[in-house]
């Protein structure tokens, strides 16, 4: 994965955590226990397996595709948290059958 794509994701889920109020503490828990410096490192960009941005979908209740917007048009870095708040538990279609 290219840097620039793990940092974007990263941010992706810091933002839905915030937005959230979930610590990353809590996260870390919730994803099997991990550490806090391990979700602190996927936030800045650290690698992220295929299984564990599964379960980040469900526990921040986005589809997958949420970690990737904006990816491919350049605009990652101007999104702002209305499109991490946009997404709720009735918006979720495409999420539905991951959790």
């Amino acid at each position: 994965m290219k840097a620039s794509t793990a940092a974007h994701i990263g941010n992706q889920i810091r933002r839905r955590r915030v937005v959230l109020h979930i610590s990353q503490e809590a996260l870390g828990a919730q994803l099997g226990g991990i550490t806090q410096q391990a979700i602190s490192k996927m936030e800045r960009g650290g690698e992220v397996s295929g299984s564990q941005l599964l379960e980040l979908s469900r526990i921040l209740n986005v589809p997958v595709s949420y970690f990737f917007d904006g990816l491919e048009s350049g605009l990652g870095d101007s999104l702002d948290d209305a499109t991490a708040e946009g997404y709720s538990a009735s918006g979720m279609v495409r999420g539905a059958r991951y959790g």
